[in-house]
């Protein structure tokens, strides 16, 4: 312990460090070898008088809160996803609607609506009962040779 380090002192200057005021009153007991129930009490009167320094992952700190837009939409929004999903699809491949669906995580009943809408019209065919998903370069040359519908 350090010199003149009063319990209080101790758990002000370290209370960050910990997870939980298990944890604090473990680590403050084994430096300074006082009761755990001691700094129990102390971390009850400090509470009590508004003085209780947060535990780390307690304070707010607002600039670190929340998503961005782009994540956000990442997250909850079905048609950004599957836009973002449809300018990575790649030249000379075709992808099976299936495959494709579950790549993209969106809820098969939400796909269905998004899939549908005429702005994906040019990265789709369809052949003997399965859609497939391309780039539109290939998507419109295997329909302009009637090999998609």
């Amino acid at each position: 312990m350090e010199s003149g380090t009063t319990i209080r002192e101790w758990v002000t200057n370290n209370a960050g460090k910990y997870q939980n005021n298990s944890e604090l009153a473990d680590a403050c007991s084994k430096e300074l070898g006082v009761a755990r129930k001691t700094i129990f009490n102390l971390l009850s009167e400090m509470k009590a008088k508004g003085k209780e320094k947060p535990i780390r992952g307690s304070e707010i700190r607002l600039g670190n809160l929340g998503l961005s837009e782009q994540e956000f939409r990442a997250k909850h929004d079905s048609l950004y996803k599957l836009e973002q999903a449809v300018k990575m699809l790649m030249p000379d491949k075709f992808i099976p609607e299936n495959e494709f669906r579950a790549t993209v995580a969106i809820d098969p009943s939400k796909f269905r609506s998004k899939a549908d809408l005429p702005q994906f019209d040019t990265y789709k065919g369809r052949v003997n009962g399965v859609t497939y998903w391309g780039h539109p370069r290939d998507i419109k040359r295997l329909k302009d040779e009637g090999v998609l519908q």
